[in-house]
């Protein structure tokens, strides 16, 4: 990573990467502040005054759209709440790339949304991000580049649209065509929409697409 070797520096895959597992593993008796508090001062310079600590955490609560949630209790959140302490726990930490297990399985379409925008977020600041996902819907509209492992091999790396359009590759795979290429598909051989590759990577974009037709 960035030209150290992992297997001989394991403090450089400490300081840099941060990973959020699929189960939401934090400290349950703690508040959300606490929780953040005790992330930013791991990671923090030991130079770091108590002030910029806290306008460290209270930044890192409006990211993920927690305001109004501090005081609480962890377990007392709710399933996507949970998500995004957890989400919140490594941006705290200021980890240069983050590892996500299916970061929206079990969570409600709502705390879905909420959790992609914050991830769009943190994609705009110029974060790393590896996401594991079974979702082609999400990995279609969000991701810049997609891998797929089958039985442990890489058997295509490319960006989402060149991936999700071979059919041998998804059937290899088992998965599925994104639920805009068989919209885009559908018209297409209706003839409402023009032939091509055009395919749309979610609503605005289908929008816009169909607007002038």
């Amino acid at each position: 990573l960035n030209g150290d070797d992992l297997y001989e520096n394991y403090e450089v895959l400490k300081k840099v990467i941060g990973y959020v597992p699929q189960s939401d593993i934090v400290y349950d008796n703690l508040t959300v502040k606490q929780m953040l508090h005790y992330a930013a001062k791991l990671r923090m310079p030991d130079d770091t005054s108590k002030q910029e600590r806290i306008s460290k955490v209270q930044e890192v609560i409006e990211t993920v759209e927690l305001k109004g949630h501090e005081s609480k209790l962890i377990k007392k959140l709710s399933g996507g709440q949970k998500k995004r302490v957890s989400i919140a726990d490594i941006i705290a930490m200021e980890s240069e790339v983050i590892i996500f297990d299916e970061p929206t399985a079990a969570l409600d379409p709502l705390n879905a949304a909420m959790l992609e925008e914050v991830l769009q977020k943190m994609g705009n600041e110029g974060r790393t991000m590896l996401i594991s996902t079974h979702d082609v819907d999400f990995a279609y509209r969000w991701a810049e580049r997609v891998i797929v492992f089958c039985h442990g091999k890489i058997i295509a790396d490319d960006t989402p649209l060149a991936v999700f359009k071979q059919e041998d590759i998804l059937k290899q795979a088992n998965l599925k065509h994104p639920m805009m290429f068989d919209v885009y598909d559908i018209l297409k051989e209706k003839g409402i929409v023009p032939d091509g590759d055009v395919y749309p990577k979610n609503i605005a974009e289908f929008q816009a697409m169909v607007k002038g037709l």
